[in-house]
């Protein structure tokens, strides 16, 4: 399970292509009345069975993103890292 929260220009396809679930799952989740408004700020679980990565010296962004097949950006939101440049 993960916390995303919503950020302008968020839809439920994109967040449920960036945490590899599908949008019914998260609807499903959240009890979503309407699926199609989403409000920004808001908070939603996403029922992720996710992979756990340890951080090894030497790592950086750029590798663990390869390495999984994803973009950086995807790596960056999905562990809500503030500041990837440090």
């Amino acid at each position: 399970m993960q916390i995303h929260v919503v950020r302008a220009g968020d839809s439920l396809w994109q967040l449920a292509n960036l945490y590899r679930v599908t949008v019914d799952s998260i609807v499903q989740t959240n009890e979503l009345s309407n699926p199609n408004r989403l409000v920004i700020g808001q908070s939603l679980v996403i029922p992720t069975q996710g992979e756990l990565y340890v951080v090894r010296r030497g790592d950086t962004l750029f590798t663990i993103a390869r390495q999984f097949g994803i973009s950086v950006q995807d790596l960056v939101d999905s562990n809500q890292i503030q500041n990837p440049d440090q």
